[in-house]
């Protein structure tokens, strides 16, 4: 891992801590990463540790509605917080218990996603998403 991807992956994780939306499981897993990196392990096994934490994971509604209403805002922005915050009210309403996929939703409301399904997908997804961050 570069140190251009381990210091970008430290803010994710980080974020992934203190998101109100994270479940235990996921902030178990964001701190163990971290305490993977602290101790020097190998941060590719680390890492995959942590994407297949995060895939066991499945997302409540009550889940992607605090998402919408808090973080989401900054990442996706107001408009899109919005609409997902909405469509989470909907799957409430209708007695959904269970939404799985960020990346879906953000594909929902017109943004650019990319779904990680392996530890081997994680390196060139980030680096696609770091290359569309610097391109604004």
């Amino acid at each position: 891992m570069t140190p251009e991807l381990l210091a970008f992956t430290s803010t994710k994780v980080d974020e992934l801590l203190a998101a109100a939306s994270s479940s235990k499981q996921t902030r178990d897993a964001a701190q163990a990463w971290k305490d993977a990196k602290a101790s020097g392990a190998d941060m590719d096994i680390a890492t995959t540790t942590l994407l297949d934490a995060i895939d066991k994971h499945h997302t409540t509604v009550e889940e992607l509605i605090a998402f919408a209403n808090g973080a989401a805002k900054d990442v996706l922005g107001a408009a899109a917080a919005a609409k997902m915050y909405e469509h989470g009210l909907e799957l409430k309403a209708n007695g959904d218990k269970y939404f799985i996929s960020y990346a879906k939703i953000a594909e929902g409301y017109g943004v650019e996603s990319i779904c990680v399904n392996s530890a081997e997908e994680f390196k060139p997804a980030l680096e696609k998403a770091m290359q569309a961050n610097r391109e604004g």
